[in-house]
């Protein structure tokens, strides 16, 4: 995770399983993927005119890994990409900048 900067990184790193949050709060066209606490990319939203599509972005990596209809199933094709074979995604939006906040796993919700 010290790869990560911006808001995002605690939030992320406190949820068990896959997980995604704005690298910036109020600003959801980035979002940080990571499971278990571990970076796996990151996720942008791309808007071409005509449609929106979800852009997957490994980390370490500048290679699209492919656009995707949703945030989750772009947050999926990461956790394949990086071997992790995980199908459900919390999404942490509602927990970023908030201190007080507990941050559910996604096997109990």
């Amino acid at each position: 995770m010290a790869h990560l900067r911006g808001a995002g990184r605690g939030t992320v790193a406190r949820v068990d399983g896959l997980a995604c949050t704005p690298l910036f709060p109020g600003h959801p066209v980035i979002q940080v993927v990571a499971c278990d606490g571990r970076l796996l990319g990151r996720a942008r939203r791309h808007h071409d005119g005509h449609t929106a599509r979800w852009v997957a972005v490994p980390v370490g990596s500048a290679r699209e890994t492919g656009a995707y209809r949703t945030l989750h199933g772009a947050a999926r094709a990461l956790a394949r990409h990086h071997g992790i074979r995980r199908h459900r995604v919390t999404d942490c939006r509602a927990f970023v900048g908030s201190a007080t906040a507990t941050v559910p796993s996604p096997w109990f919700t």
